[in-house]
């Protein structure tokens, strides 16, 4: 309180004493509110804009939550959640945080991990347009399943999501991810025929020295096959509705090729969807996995759903995902394996409100590989530590 007391007056002193001193303030608190929007706009993949609109028209309804966008930049910061006294109470006395899943988030010092846009990340450019990232050295770890029932932990160390969803913690408890994370999911081993389904939607998709992730998933079959003995079919076609690459409409037009092929090979039980993201130029996230150089993985997950002017919770009726669970639980498990044998492989689990390719099978992931300032090369290595992953979930590594 002293020192609060102190800055008080010594503000207090400057505003009334000479004008050098006034501009010399005013200078401060402006570089110091742009660099916090900076930082915001940084880590909530670019929505200041959004925030400055909401406050200079009160009346503007859009999809922007100031309340929860501020709640969740704090509690960034300070590990204290608005609204939650538990956050404030294991604040402090950290020492009960060993005693209780409701706020886990820092018991095994995960850091390092991005959001789906980069945010978390602090970047040095070179000329090359690349960096190298000030990230602490991550070793292998098991993870605390306990943590799981804590929905502070996994917004802050496994998901991430659309701005759209306005994720929080009482938006997470329509899920027990305890159940999800700890379900044993296994395919048969009975019947001939494949049993990983491998495509893509956007098949255009391609890495910046014309390497395409068909060709990742090329990649990906041959290792299944070779290393994991999982029979594996993988589909090379386009599912665009002109020759012009626009995307609208693909993910209806591949749906009727995909059921169909679903339908003729009823042995498939995994269905992967490989896309690659898209990043401003100047970023070239990369990591390394033995000594190659890999680019990084996201899962994306299409919930179904969305918010409504009032902000409530409303499913689209429209779109259908009978798996929804089963799609959570894989690509969770799957995230979890990553972080305790690639730690500085994957980026948040990312959720959407959209559906994508992700209802036609109960194990079905839709993958974001790379973007496109990787080389094929980078991408091509990261199936490698994928097929992994998806072997070890499924025990069959």
């Amino acid at each position: 309180m002293k020192h609060v007391q102190n800055l008080y007056w010594n503000l207090k002193d400057a505003l009334e004493g000479s004008l050098f001193k006034k501009i010399v303030l005013y200078v401060f608190i402006m570089i110091s509110l742009l660099n916090t929007f900076k930082n915001i706009d940084v880590r909530y993949s670019h929505s200041t804009s959004q925030l400055i609109v909401n406050k200079a028209l009160p009346h503007f309804k859009g999809n922007f939550n100031n309340h929860f966008f501020l709640k969740n930049y704090v509690y960034d910061y300070i590990n204290i959640m608005w609204g939650e006294p538990l956050t404030l109470i294991t604040h402090a006395i950290p020492y009960l945080k060993n005693y209780t899943y409701l706020t886990g988030v820092d018991n095994h010092d995960i850091n390092g991990y991005f959001d789906a846009q980069n945010t978390d990340e602090s970047f040095i450019y070179s000329d090359e347009n690349n960096y190298s990232p000030k990230l602490p050295t991550i070793k292998k770890m098991e993870l605390s399943k306990e943590n799981y029932k804590d929905p502070y932990y996994l917004l802050k160390y496994f998901i991430t999501g659309d701005a759209q969803l306005e994720l929080n913690t009482e938006f997470l408890k329509q899920w027990d991810f305890y159940d999800l994370m700890t379900r044993k999911l296994r395919i048969t081993d009975k019947g001939e025929g494949p049993k990983v389904l491998i495509f893509h939607t956007h098949a255009r998709e391609m890495y910046k020295d014309g390497i395409s992730v068909v060709d990742v998933g090329n990649k990906l079959k041959q290792i299944f096959e070779k290393d994991y003995g999982i029979e594996t079919l993988h589909i090379t076609n386009e599912f665009y509705a002109d020759q012009t690459g626009n995307t609208t409409g693909a993910y209806e037009i591949m749906e009727k090729t995909i059921s169909k092929i679903l339908e003729n090979n009823p042995s498939i039980e995994i269905s992967i969807d490989i896309h690659r993201d898209g990043v401003p130029e100047n970023v070239h996230l990369l990591t390394s996995v033995d000594n190659r150089d890999t680019a990084k993985i996201m899962f994306v997950n299409g919930l179904c759903m969305n918010r409504n002017i009032d902000g409530e919770i409303v499913k689209k009726k429209e779109l259908k995902n009978p798996y929804l669970d089963e799609n959570l639980a894989f690509s969770l498990q799957a995230q979890e394996t990553a972080y305790k044998y690639y730690p500085d492989l994957m980026k948040k689990v990312y959720f959407k409100e959209y559906r994508y390719s992700l209802h036609m099978r109960p194990f079905s992931l839709l993958v974001e590989i790379g973007a496109q300032t990787n080389t094929g090369q980078e991408a091509l290595n990261a199936a490698i530590p994928l097929a992994n992953i998806i072997a070890k979930v499924i025990e069959k590594d």
